[in-house]
């Protein structure tokens, strides 16, 4: 081959290289996206705005939930390079061992997501660690929010908030694994209204990997704050329970005969609501949990207790209703059926209600369950008991009361079913179980429910649902 031959062969084989290099870069520019995405995955981050969650306010606009700013410090695994693990473990104040299974279970979750290494740092500690965090790379912080409780009152009535479940990740796309929600409470009860809405935000990322300034031309979306929720409580009227209730176990429940609005609940023993915010949630959540006072057991909707003396009220209410008795109706107060105390011999019902006669109720009652609508005293006793406790349920016991507040129990009203389970078909009467006409034996019952009792009696009647919100924003501020 001459030289002239050969000079166009080179010309040729120049003219199709530069053809294939400019139809490549015309390719992965105008069809091909997976480097454009390459480059803005290296170069640019976007990160989840949380919005603060809304704040609680008693009645009155004092506030009982705040919020207060914190820094979650976040870490990417796939990230990680040439990291001095001691000195991040000395600045962090932390063992190598508690590094390493926090390391392994952000790895668990995923390699190229962002984990949360250490949650609600406050901000003067972690003003102290910005300043060396360009050091370690993968590892970067993020504004977050924690609660707050200015009076550190009503911690069961008002809740708490921890880390999502797996079950709420799995019925609701709105969340992800780092996200805290309302676990009690009005903050588990009103947690849609609470949480607000997510927004997102694109940075650039620099050599070191250091987030910076917002990246020009990408569309943002600002996190919406959640909503108030201002609450039926009055804080001072609970304040004052709780310290009547110091050094006690036990409930005062206070309720707006009116409306129902709960004006203070108190469980005692309680605890400071601020033990379960922030670094160290954890530790003394799993004190109070082990505390044999049991101070995280709501007794006032969880605990169920025998109503004593308080039952003969709905006693009478029914029977009178019924047409079993009249105000003037008198019995004896015959003591060898069923004890008694003070003076007394024969009442009639404001008597029997005054001197608290046991006897009398149980008269009531046993004209109110054996009726002799069957022939048979057995069955007469369980068609009278499923009466009875159907009207029970009308005054809110064994039955679900309507109010806000989350895992409240119905209580215990025994009926047909329950006794056949112990004795057998058809083989007790009156006679068996005559200890509930006092509100003994069986019958358990909230301090929620008595407490709705005395309201719907001091309302004449009126059943209002007794609940804990009274408006869902604008606070009036």
């Amino acid at each position: 081959m001459n030289f002239e031959n050969r000079k166009y062969v080179i010309l040729f084989m120049v003219f199709s290289v530069f053809v294939i290099f400019t139809a490549r870069l015309l390719y992965m520019q105008a069809v091909d996206d997976s480097w454009k995405i390459r480059s803005t995955r290296i170069t640019e981050k976007a990160v989840v705005l949380k919005p603060p969650r809304g704040l609680i306010y008693d009645r009155n606009g004092e506030l009982l939930v705040a919020n207060q700013a914190v820094y979650d410090l976040m870490v990417i695994p796939n990230e990680i390079k040439n990291l001095d693990t001691a000195a991040l473990c000395r600045l962090l104040e932390i063992t190598k061992e508690d590094f390493n299974q926090r390391i392994a279970l952000i790895k668990k979750a995923s390699y190229r997501k962002p984990g949360e290494f250490m949650g609600q740092i406050k901000p003067q500690d972690f003003a102290r660690l910005s300043e060396k965090l360009h050091e370690f790379e993968g590892f970067f912080g993020q504004p977050s929010t924690m609660r707050l409780y200015p009076n550190s009152i009503a911690p069961l009535l008002s809740g708490m908030v921890g880390k999502v479940s797996q079950r709420a990740l799995d019925n609701d796309s709105y969340y992800d694994p780092l996200d805290y929600v309302g676990l009690e409470g009005i903050e588990k009860s009103y947690e849609e209204q609470l949480r607000g809405r997510k927004g997102i935000r694109y940075f650039y990322r620099d050599n070191r990997g250091t987030l910076k300034e917002v990246a020009e031309g990408r569309l943002d979306s600002s996190a919406v704050s959640g909503s108030d929720i201002i609450s039926t409580i009055d804080s001072k009227l609970q304040a004052y329970g709780e310290q009547l209730m110091k050094n006690k176990t036990g409930c005062v429940i206070a309720i707006e005969p009116k409306t129902g609005e709960i004006l203070a609940f108190v469980s005692a023993p309680d605890y400071d609501p601020n033990l379960l915010v922030g670094r160290k949630r954890g530790e003394n959540y799993n004190a109070l949990l082990q505390d044999s006072l049991r101070p995280l057991y709501n007794r006032g909707v969880q605990g169920m207790y025998r109503p004593g003396s308080i039952w003969k009220m709905v006693q009478a209410l029914i029977a009178l209703q019924d047409g079993i008795i009249v105000p003037s109706t008198r019995i004896s107060c015959n003591r060898s059926i069923i004890g008694c105390h003070g003076p007394h011999s024969y009442d009639d019902l404001s008597g029997a209600i005054h001197h608290s006669c046991n006897p009398y109720f149980r008269e009531v009652m046993y004209r109110m369950v054996e009726r002799n609508v069957e022939s048979s005293r057995f069955k007469d006793a369980a068609v009278g008991l499923d009466d009875w406790k159907k009207k029970i349920g009308a005054f809110g016991f064994g039955t679900n009361l309507g109010t806000d507040i989350p895992a409240t129990k119905l209580g215990q009203v025994p009926g047909k079913g329950y006794y056949d389970n112990i004795y057998g078909e058809y083989r007790w009467a009156f006679s068996t179980i005559y200890s509930i006409a006092i509100g003994e034996g069986e019958l358990l019952i909230t301090p929620l429910q008595m407490a709705n009792l005395a309201a719907t009696i001091a309302n004449r009647g009126w059943y209002r649902s007794p609940h804990t919100v009274r408006q869902i924003g604008n606070q009036g501020k």
